[in-house]
């Protein structure tokens, strides 16, 4: 369960971008509420989900929950660091679904990240 003071932190944060990490069904629900409270308390920036659920339910998602701004379908840490670096305009980010006003766009797949070599 997320805690209210995550909510706040992210309101209160001024953080161009937060990302949230929808891997599991079962927790999809409490993420929602924590997108959704944190634009009650004023957060603006940018709100991208991520995960297997996000992925497999991108459209849905954005359909329905408008406290997201984005999903990202692919490695997190490489699509975080590009959608930084462009916002406020996601639309050169591969991997991404993002709303553009009423429309949903999907971005072309994005590259696997090389291999690391770990043991």
């Amino acid at each position: 369960m997320i805690r209210s003071e995550r909510r706040e932190r992210i309101a209160e944060s001024g953080a161009e971008l937060a990302g949230l990490s929808m891997v599991f069904t079962y927790r999809a629900r409490e993420f929602v509420r924590l997108a959704e409270r944190a634009r009650e308390l004023g957060y603006s920036g940018h709100i991208v989900a991520g995960g297997h659920f996000a992925a497999m339910h991108a459209e849905v998602l954005l359909s329905d929950v408008k406290a997201l701004d984005s999903v990202a379908i692919g490695e997190g840490e490489f699509m975080l660091c590009e959608l930084a670096q462009s916002l406020p305009d996601p639309s050169q980010v591969r991997g991404l679904v993002w709303r553009n006003g009423e429309r949903l766009v999907r971005t072309p797949e994005a590259e696997k990240p090389p291999a690391s070599d770990w043991k």
